[in-house]
Parts: C-alpha cells; structure tokens; sequence
C-alpha cells in the first residue's frame, strides 16, 4: 500500500467524443430509418447546433417532423434547408411527387398543410406543397392559388413555383397562361439552379399550339441544359414527326432510347416514324419491343379510334381498320405487308390478353372481311357488340361485311343504329347514309 501522507492516485476522466455534424446527421439518419424518431431529431437538432448552415439536417429533421405528424415544424425546416441550399428543391419535389398515385396520403398532406397555415401563414413551403397535393387531385384552381400564396412571401424557389403552375394551366387547357409562366420561370432561373424542365415543359405547349419555331427552339435549348433527360429527345422527336421530317425523328428517338432503354413510348414512336418511311421490318422490330417492354393493359371500351386505313373491296365497298394500341399499330403494318395471318395472329394475341378488348374483335373481324371469310368476321363483330352494344362503329364494321355478304336486310338495321347512335362528326357517318340510300333503292 502507499505510504502513509501520499495521496491516492486518482483516474482522469475519459473526454466523450465529439461527433461532427456529418456524423450526427448519419446518425439521425440511421435511426429514422429504425423508427425512432426522437432520437433522429435529437441527432439532426445536434448537427445543425454544430453547423447552422447544414442544409440535409434541416431538411431530414422537417421528414422526421413529418413523419411524427408535426408539419408545423416540418415546414419550417423544409424553408430553411431549401433557403440554405436551392438544389435540394429536386429531392423536395422528388417526395411529393412520390405521393401523386396516394389519394389518402394527398388528403393527409393538405389537412397538414393546412394546419401549419393556420399557425404560420407565410409558411411558402406549406402553399407549395398544398398546391402540389391539390394538383394531383385534379383541384387545378386551388393548387393555382396555393402557388400563387407560396410566391407572394417572396419565396426563394419561384421559380419552380411558377413552372407547377404552368403546369396547373396546362391541365385547364390555358396554354395562355400556361407559357406565360413557364417564361417567368425561365426568366427567373435561366440555368436550373431551382428546377428543371421549363424549356421542355414551355416547348410542349408551342407545339401544341402549333408554333414549330418557338418548339424546336425551347426543345433544343432543355436537351442544351439538360442533355441526359431523354424526354426532351423523346419531345424533339415527336416534333419532328410532325413536321414529317422522320429522319432527324428516328434520331432523336434512337438518343432516347440510348438514355432510357426501359421506355416503351420511345420504341413506340420510333416504330411509328420507321413506319411513316415504309420501312415495316424495322417498325415491327421496335413495336415488338415497345409490347415486350410493356404490355398494354386494356380497356374494354373503344370510343376514341383513329382511322388508319380504307382498305377498297371487289364489289366498290370498303373496310375501315382502326387503331388504338401499340399492337394494333404493328398489325397495321401486317395488313400494309398483305402479311394477313400475322395481322390476324396480332389481333388474337390481343384477345387472349383481355378477353374484352373490343377493338381486337373489331379489327380481326375486318380482316377476315377482307379475306371474305364473312363468317368469322361476323362472329367477331357479334362478339364486340355484345361487350359493347351501344359502341356506333361497330355497327357499322358489321354492317360492311352483312352488305359484303350480301345480307342487305342486315345492313340496313345496323347501318340505322349506326346513324341513331354516332355523333355528329363520327367518321363514316356520309358514306353510311350513301350506302343506305343505294340498299333501300334496290
């Protein structure tokens, strides 16, 4: 033991380290992710005492807020994470788009909202997401005027406020309004620091508008900021199909594809521009994949067709073949090959898809018309008509082939439901009336 009048030695206390804000923000990380959300909020709170400036803490502590249900304090920290660094608008827009297809979780967002408006009306953050949640409801004039309240506090991100609202005007058809904010938004971030897309959003609604300059001008300057986001090709593409300028269309296509190969739509109108040329192999190749990449799931109703091809009969009549899919398309280029059997094939593969799809019945039908194989078409006819009686082009199709048949008395009891059940301006609706007149003069 010591000697007597010597002090005991005593043990230095262990110094507990100090975490850095990085640190402390995986931190909080890593136990939002468990589900405890007290000790992510401690940990975030940790970061940002640590380093005021850090923007993802701020921005993870206003998730773990929202996760608690406390949208008050998440709006806060959302403005301040957003006001500190305006890139992470991408991820902030990125988790509200994520609740577009939640219905429930869209109503829980606007009740959170709305509270936190009551609190603190210049929350821009809860505006904005209000506006957002009411824009995925289809409430196009509430999302306009939560956008519009989101800017008047000066909000730091109008720039991306105002291209959502361009969007909100381009659901109502405004194409007006429309453009006049998707420029003020270019004009206030000409560089995307805030957003993305405003030539290419700008771009959609001149084309629609049939301004070919001011479109290929905006689609070429979103490929210029934005060169990997191949839905401006896609656009570029879509425009110059229009424009019937294929080539540079197949291009642009083909740059799509290289960036997103999953997407079904860039196979698609690819087909449809080799299609335009007559080069039907290479057509057929990109529906193929176009139906591999994503195979329809249809409809059972039929109302808005798209005349693709008068095909003239033996005795002076015609056929109308009609398309509403991507497999249609590719048995359209089967029928512009005289390939019958593969049509035919197309349309039954359609049938074993859905049963019910109209347009498969109707189309296999009027190929086997065309083969005068008037039975088979008749019965598929019937088919349609039983999923979809009220259907007027169907009784027209029918119609065709009982005259083709020579079953007059037939033709003429569809040719006049036809005529009771079209609209106005259906197709077909002249020619039925010719034909009848010819029939009953007989």
């Amino acid at each position: 033991m010591p000697p007597t009048g010597t002090p005991a030695p005593t043990s230095t206390p262990t110094a507990t380290p100090t975490l850095t804000p990085k640190a402390y923000l995986d931190q909080g990380d890593a136990a939002r992710q468990k589900g405890d959300l007290d000790q992510a909020l401690a940990s975030y709170t940790k970061a940002i005492e640590l380093d005021p400036k850090l923007a993802r803490a701020y921005y993870n502590r206003g998730l773990a807020y929202e996760d608690k249900a406390d949208f008050v304090r998440a709006s806060t920290d959302y403005d301040k994470a957003l006001d500190l660094d305006p890139n992470l608008v991408f991820t902030y827009n990125a988790r509200l788009d994520a609740y577009s297809q939640k219905t429930d979780k869209l109503d829980q967002l606007i009740a959170a909202c709305s509270k936190a408006i009551d609190t603190n009306p210049k929350l821009a953050s809860a505006y904005y997401d209000r506006g957002l949640a009411y824009y995925y409801k289809k409430n196009y004039d509430q999302a306009i005027a939560d956008y519009n309240k989101a800017i008047e506090p000066g909000y730091k991100l109008s720039a991306n406020v105002y291209n959502r609202m361009g969007l909100a005007y381009s659901s109502k058809s405004d194409s007006d309004q429309a453009i006049a904010n998707y420029t003020k938004a270019i004009e206030l971030d000409p560089k995307y620091a805030q957003g993305r897309y405003y030539y290419y959003n700008r771009g959609g609604i001149y084309q629609q508008k049939k301004q070919a300059e001011q479109a290929l001008a905006d689609f070429s300057k979103e490929i210029e900021l934005n060169s990997q986001f191949a839905l401006a090709y896609n656009g570029r593409g879509n425009f110059y199909y229009s424009q019937q300028k294929y080539n540079e269309a197949i291009a642009d296509y083909s740059k799509a594809i290289e960036l997103d190969s999953k997407s079904a739509t860039f196979y698609a109108n690819r087909a449809s521009a080799h299609s335009a040329q007559k080069k039907y192999d290479e057509a057929i190749a990109d529906y193929t994949k176009a139906i591999d990449l994503n195979p329809p799931k249809y409809p059972s109703t039929y109302n808005s067709p798209i005349l693709i091809l008068n095909v003239p009969q033996k005795d002076g009549g015609v056929v109308w073949v009609y398309v509403s899919s991507v497999y249609e398309s590719r048995s359209q280029i089967y029928l512009r090959q005289q390939k019958y059997d593969e049509a035919i094939a197309a349309y039954s593969k359609e049938i074993e898809r859905d049963p019910k799809y109209v347009p498969a019945y109707d189309n296999r039908g009027l190929v086997y018309s065309m083969l005068q194989k008037y039975d088979l078409a008749i019965t598929d006819l019937n088919k349609a008509i039983e999923i979809e009686p009220k259907l007027a082009r169907l009784y027209l199709s029918r119609g065709f082939i009982y005259k083709n048949k020579g079953m007059n008395a037939e033709a003429i009891s569809d040719f006049e439901t036809f005529l009771k059940l079209a609209t106005a301006n259906e197709p077909g609706r002249p020619l039925v009336q010719q034909e009848l007149g010819k029939l009953k003069g007989q």
